[in-house]
């Protein structure tokens, strides 16, 4: 465990160097990563974070350089959104906004791609229309449950059978909502794709 806390605060401090080595880029820096924090995917995620834990854990971003992926005339910070876990700081989505223009924002796709943001939005909503998911249990219903574990407490019962939508399938755990709403996890073995 002290090796864990160890780790965290080396990346901490890290991540702390990163920011204050040049506090004129930080300030110049900032309207971006608050531009980025306004984003339906960044305030999802946020959410999501919220939701694992209750020790108010928030999204962190990391500026790594500039970066001239379009052409050479075309300049963009690479921002990188992710999370400070007790292990490591994972990535959760790797931003390129144009350095003269704030709202030109670029992501990169699952396939390696750099792609226009509402390009990748399309491509998203495309894979979510694809998939429909069920419950299947051999006992005829399973939990939804607040948290990720078996002991946790069940929101309510949901039918083999039942269509879900899911939100998150990161994990053994995916958080799911039920057609009346209601929101929580289900192990993944109990969801099946129609």
């Amino acid at each position: 465990m002290n090796v864990r806390k160890t780790n965290l605060r080396l990346l901490i401090v890290l991540i702390n160097l990163i920011f204050s080595l040049n506090a004129l880029s930080q300030n110049k820096l900032k309207p971006y990563i608050e531009n980025l924090a306004k984003l339906k995917e960044v305030q999802h995620y946020q959410n999501y974070i919220l939701s694992l834990n209750k020790k108010n854990k928030a999204v962190s971003y990391i500026v790594d350089d500039v970066d001239d992926f379009i052409n050479e005339t075309t300049k963009c910070y690479r921002i990188k959104v992710g999370y400070d876990n007790e292990l490591r700081w994972e990535c959760r989505y790797i931003f390129h906004v144009n350095v003269n223009n704030i709202n030109e924002i670029y992501i990169d796709d699952i396939n390696g791609e750099i792609v226009y943001l509402e390009v990748w939005r399309d491509r998203q909503n495309k894979r979510k229309l694809k998939i429909e998911y069920k419950i299947f249990d051999k006992d005829g219903y399973t939990n939804l449950r607040k948290e990720k574990n078996v002991k946790s407490e069940i929101i309510t019962k949901i039918n083999t059978g039942t269509s879900i939508k899911v939100i998150d399938n990161t994990g053994d755990w995916w958080f799911i909502q039920t057609n009346d709403g209601k929101k929580g996890y289900v192990h993944k073995s109990r969801i099946v794709s129609k």
